[in-house]
């Protein structure tokens, strides 16, 4: 199971607070990140968020994977 805390960035002390604490099961967000790397590896989307650095589009190509793909 991942745990994740979500909150808001904001410091404006006029807006409620707001919390949420997630669970995600790993067989989800395992099939969730193939998925997404297939439709990458189709040209479909960026590759890094902004979050991760300058986003780049997508480049297609041949590459096969499945749920046990690290690359």
């Amino acid at each position: 199971v991942l745990f994740a805390l979500f909150a808001r960035s904001e410091n404006n002390p006029t807006k409620p607070r707001a919390e949420a604490l997630c669970a995600f099961r790993m067989d989800v967000v395992r099939s969730k990140f193939t998925e997404t790397v297939k439709k990458c590896f189709h040209g479909e989307g960026v590759s890094a968020g902004g979050h991760l650095g300058i986003a780049k589009p997508c480049i297609k190509n041949t590459f096969k994977i499945n749920d046990d793909y690290c690359g």
